[in-house]
């Protein structure tokens, strides 16, 4: 009879110890302006398409962290600011969904690398994080009160592309190839 006990009290702790991996395991994410998570932001981010909101993503990720505001490369009516932010090496943005919401949190349906929180014509923000984000992700629900168009409209996410290259890599890649050049005329 004790070891009957013994098994079912394992077989419960085993059950509770499942439960609660899988309650950290989908925790909400609260994502506010500056945290660890913050990319940046694009101004002002219209038109707000599929297409368009990864290129400003992309746009954004190239720029070097803490870079105030500027054009966005490639963007030519957007600007960019990675003022507040500490990533590096971001991987590219690949488009994954949208869900137009304004509200939050919202429930984010899978696991996704990037978010963009979209603000009307007040911008759309940008989160990373290499460990995903899913389930309930919130986001601040308004912006800028006191501007039109300033609550969120919706909700664009984005999984891994391939890595951005630090600039300082492109140089030596390309010091590298001068190199293997003069090398080969010398043979």
């Amino acid at each position: 009879m004790e070891r009957l006990d013994m098994t079912i009290a394992r077989k419960y702790l085993g059950f509770l110890a499942g439960l609660s991996l899988l309650a950290f395991g989908s925790a909400a994410h609260a994502l506010t302006i500056g945290d660890a998570n913050y990319v940046g932001v694009i101004i002002d981010g219209i038109p707000s398409g599929d297409a368009a909101e990864t290129s400003y993503v992309n746009a954004l990720i190239s720029l070097a962290p803490g870079a105030g505001l500027q054009d966005c490369p490639g963007a030519t009516t957007e600007d960019c600011s990675r003022v507040g932010s500490t990533l590096s090496g971001l991987p590219t943005a690949v488009f994954a969904g949208r869900i137009d919401t304004d509200t939050s949190p919202v429930t984010l349906p899978g696991t996704f690398l990037y978010v963009l929180a979209k603000y009307g014509s007040s911008g759309s923000y940008v989160w990373y994080s290499a460990s995903g984000f899913s389930g309930s992700t919130s986001v601040p629900g308004v912006f800028d009160p006191q501007q039109n168009g300033g609550g969120l409209s919706h909700v664009t996410y984005f999984n891994r592309g391939t890595s951005v290259p630090e600039p300082g890599t492109l140089a030596l890649l390309g010091l590298g190839l001068v190199g293997l050049g003069f090398a080969r005329r010398k043979a």
